[in-house]
């Protein structure tokens, strides 16, 4: 599901100073529930709330993991995050504070895995 990540990542368009990040959520049987990209125009109340618990209140844009977790609708049991860099080449996409908070209020993720 990675390797899908990654692909998804490379297609979307590179700017400059913009992170090309795709995730998944998983349900037990490995299907995906939901996806998403990272969004810097977007933004959301519940990411601003979790930001601003782990004392990042100027991480409001939508994260894809953020995405993915609220499409999900509290479904799923595992996180797939990957970003590439300029030249699509995966890179470390390790979920921020704020993801891992949005994370822990999900409540149903067991696992997640991430580029490096």
């Amino acid at each position: 599901m990675l390797t899908y990540c990654i692909k998804k990542a490379s297609e979307m368009p590179f700017i400059p100073d913009q992170k090309r990040l795709y995730s998944v959520i998983l349900n037990k049987r490995g299907h995906i529930i939901s996806e998403g990209a990272n969004s810097y125009t977007k933004t959301s109340s519940r990411q601003y709330r979790a930001a601003k618990r782990v004392g990042m209140p100027e991480k409001v844009c939508l994260h894809s993991e953020a995405v993915s977790l609220f499409k999900s609708k509290g479904k799923g049991v595992k996180l797939v995050v990957a970003r590439v860099n300029s030249k699509g080449e995966a890179c470390l996409s390790k979920p921020c504070d704020v993801c891992m908070e949005l994370v822990r209020l999900h409540g149903g993720i067991k696992s997640i895995e991430f580029s490096v």
